[in-house]
């Protein structure tokens, strides 16, 4: 695994909504008092869409989120349910249909993730302590 350098203390609140541009489209992801998923959608001139359960399952952080493959890429860690699992619940998304939950277990994944794409590779970094992130490619 490569190393990287992450944004030691960067004061992000696990529980700040997260946006990304898909499709055309801004899709804006947060949380509801039941730390459900939620999902609303803009096009960036009329309105936004009515928001909806987008992920049932409560995490205590929000995702990492990237494009990859044509696919929208969300990654969590452990579930809410699983609160002293070290695992990674990764979830692909078409624009219509969500797939179920990849699970990777075993791993260092007790915060926030970040998601992101290199050389055509998805690209998954895991907090290691305040300054470090441990990064691993995927194929």
């Amino acid at each position: 695994m490569a190393r990287c350098s992450g944004p030691g203390g960067s004061g992000d609140h696990p529980d700040d909504p997260i946006a990304i541009v898909y499709q055309g489209l801004i899709h804006l992801f947060y949380k509801d008092g039941d730390g459900r998923t939620l999902l609303v959608k803009y096009d960036g001139k009329q309105a936004w869409t009515e928001p909806r359960v987008f992920i049932e399952q409560a995490y205590p952080f929000m995702p990492g989120v990237t494009v990859h493959a044509g696919l929208l890429k969300l990654a969590f860690t452990r579930s809410i349910a699983n609160a002293d699992g070290r695992a990674l619940y990764q979830y692909a998304y078409d624009g219509n249909t969500l797939s179920p939950a990849t699970v990777s277990s075993n791993l260092a994944a007790t915060e926030r993730v970040g998601l992101g794409v290199l050389r055509w590779r998805a690209v998954c970094a895991v907090p290691e302590g305040l300054t470090r992130w441990r990064c691993s490619h995927a194929r």
